[in-house]
């Protein structure tokens, strides 16, 4: 007889798929310090469309990557480089009508601003990545003969100024990348590809008015072999801040930071011991720190070959040398940036795994309870009944507030949640806030008292403060022991903010616990006064919440009298 295959372990799956995720995300986080690192390093003299383009299609997988420019002066965008090989791209002209680099779309003020808010977008067809350039009808032809379904694009922005824009397109069968993925490589690759247009227009200008030589950003130099300088061309003196006669001579010690000299020495000593050995030298790449006149200090990068006299015999160094502060500064901005994002998933897991403990916590009380009522039905009392019921309605108006915190920060997390401040009564919104509330204050026989001004008009988007009162009320009454009392009353009004309070008699909280409040590395875990469960969430979202309303949230407590919690949120309108 053949053995019957075992079931696979659902908790060893789940344990599979979140390792498989992590993996995932590793693996793209390191793609994108990778791609920085390589953008940033693009000299003016490459094509920086097609390295960008080949190796974001290499990345995320795509059938085709393509790469346009915005002309401010004539507010069109222009495509510059397509990875589509040159038999699709004659393909797609005779399709289209004309070739594809070099196609203009023009850009209204509206697009404009859609654009440059709204920084990566998945479409599904090609009319609406083109702006309407490409008619649907013939979109939809295209889309077949090249057997297209999906188009990620990312606007290349740098702060307010639209750079231009990247697109994935992607073949039927394949899912689109995430949007949130998408963000740091549009962000990346706008800030490099800043750059780099930056170094073509400072070059073109130079060469159009003097010469290449004369002018060029680059500084050309040759130094003895005791590192002496023999010559700088003169741009290099501008860069220094020295005259011809001030520089000519000098060691390189005299102008580069200790280290860097003995960077220079290694090199040197390496270059003239492989020499005695008649092996071939060939041009050298490495960092300096430079020392200007003033004092201030930048990085250059020099590319030293050796230099031979007719006899063979080396006598000195040549080269070029090039001011890099700047792409170091971005190497350190992306690096930052790539250590926050390593913090924030280490934070997002830590968080997941808090939650991931209360549901299963949550979901064996409550189906323990269903099943010791189901099993002894027949035998318990009507009170006993009411007693396991009302203990399974907590259970699950406790699991309802977790997956209802969960769902409103994970779309926070990824922007999907929109504010949208309107005029509402503030007394409307605290009614609505407290139906929820309402059955949990009455099993605790806990008093909750209002006293809000009868005309208190207030400026906030209805979903965000509906979710901040309901999460603070919550836990006023779950921190509340039983004959307990909340009260809930405004403070003081300035700067057209007012003030909510809400206070209890609760169990309070110490120094410590209240420095942990808000920071999800530190997520505060305390059951309530009668183990009501409490995973910190709640208070993360309203923090998030109130900072989109340009408010303030601060705690006053004290253990064993209670706490009190503030919060700010605009005022339309005050009246007594």
């Amino acid at each position: 007889m053949k053995e019957e295959k075992k079931p696979a372990d659902p908790l060893l799956q789940q344990k599979k798929n979140s390792i498989e995720a992590i993996d995932k995300k590793n693996k793209l986080l390191t793609e994108l310090f990778d791609y920085s690192v390589r953008l940033s390093c693009i000299p003016f003299t490459e094509n920086f469309y097609l390295i960008a383009a080949r190796e974001l299609k290499r990345i995320f997988g795509a059938l085709g990557v393509t790469i346009t420019t915005y002309n401010a002066e004539t507010s069109e965008l222009i495509l510059q480089y397509s990875t589509l090989s040159e038999n699709e791209q004659k393909k797609a002209a005779r399709l289209i009508g004309q070739n594809l680099e070099g196609m203009k779309f023009k850009v209204s003020k509206d697009l404009y601003t859609t654009m440059t808010s709204e920084w990566v977008k998945n479409v599904t067809t090609l009319n609406e990545v083109t702006f309407g350039a490409i008619s649907p009808v013939i979109g939809k032809i295209v889309e077949k003969a090249f057997h297209l379904e999906w188009f990620s694009g990312m606007i290349l922005q740098d702060q307010d100024t639209l750079i231009g824009t990247a697109v994935l397109i992607g073949r039927k069968g394949t899912d689109p990348p995430l949007l949130q993925d998408l963000k740091s490589f549009s962000g990346v690759t706008a800030v490099a590809l800043g750059r780099w247009l930056n170094e073509q227009k400072a070059l073109l200008t130079e060469m159009k008015y003097k010469s290449l030589a004369e002018n060029m950003k680059d500084v050309l130099w040759q130094s003895d072999l005791q590192s002496r300088i023999t010559y700088v061309s003169p741009s290099g003196f501008k860069i220094l801040g020295y005259k011809p006669e001030e520089l000519l001579n000098r060691n390189f010690s005299e102008i580069v930071t200790p280290e860097s000299y003995a960077t220079i020495s290694d090199f040197v000593n390496m270059r003239t011991t492989l020499t005695g050995k008649n092996q071939k030298l060939e041009s050298a790449r490495y960092e300096v720190e430079v020392i200007h006149r003033s004092g201030n200090r930048f990085w250059a990068e020099i590319v030293s070959s050796p230099i031979y006299d007719y006899l063979g015999n080396m006598t000195g160094f040549q080269g070029v040398a090039r001011d890099i502060s700047e792409r170091k500064a971005d190497e350190i901005k992306i690096r930052q940036q790539y250590e926050k994002l390593e913090l924030l998933n280490a934070e997002k897991d830590k968080l997941f795994s808090i939650i991931a403990h209360d549901l299963k916590g949550a979901l064996h009380g409550f189906l323990g309870y269903s099943k010791y009522m189901a099993d002894r039905i027949d035998k318990l009392s009507l009170d006993k009944l009411k007693d396991i019921s009302n203990t399974i309605r907590t259970i699950g108006l406790n699991l309802n507030e977790l997956l209802e915190n969960l769902l409103e920060w994970s779309m926070m997390q990824r922007d999907y949640v929109n504010y949208m401040p309107k005029s509402h009564d503030f007394n409307a919104i605290l009614e609505y806030s407290m139906r929820t509330m309402e059955q949990l204050a009455r099993n605790k026989e806990i008093t909750i008292v209002r006293t809000i001004p009868p005309k208190l008009t207030v400026f906030v988007d209805y979903q965000m403060i509906t979710s901040i009162v309901r999460n603070l009320l919550s836990n006023a009454v779950k921190f509340t022991p039983r004959n307990g009392h909340v009260e809930i009353f405004t403070g003081e009004k300035a700067d057209h903010f007012i003030e909510i309070i809400i206070r209890d008699n609760g169990i309070g909280m110490d120094d410590n616990t209240l420095d942990k409040l808000f920071r999800i590395n530190n997520v505060v875990h305390t059951p309530g006064t009668e183990g009501e469960t409490s995973s910190g969430l709640g208070l993360i979202l309203c923090h998030e919440y109130i900072a989109k309303h340009k408010g303030r949230i601060w705690y006053e407590s004290e253990i064993d009298k209670g706490t009190c919690v503030h919060f700010t949120i605009p005022a339309d309108r005050y009246e007594n």
